[in-house]
């Protein structure tokens, strides 16, 4: 997870970092949308705009997940 600000807003998002090493912060709207947005180039700066960027490690469960992914759809 990625926490930041931009244009200052605080936003909150999962992060993924691509080959080059560019931090991408996606960020997804309750409706299924959602936004990628570059939070730290591939030199270690933030782009402007960014700031007080922090990288969060939250754990995750496969079982859990695979659990949740055999749920019944709901009608």
């Amino acid at each position: 997870m990625c926490r930041f600000t931009r244009d200052g807003i605080p936003e909150l998002g999962e992060y993924l970092e691509s080959v080059d090493g560019t931090g991408i912060c996606k960020l997804t709207e309750l409706d299924g949308g959602g936004e990628e947005v570059v939070v730290c180039l591939p030199d270690g700066t933030m782009p402007e705009g960014i700031s007080d960027l922090e990288l969060v490690r939250v754990p995750m469960v496969w079982e859990s997940i695979l659990m949740l992914a055999m749920l019944p759809a709901s009608s």
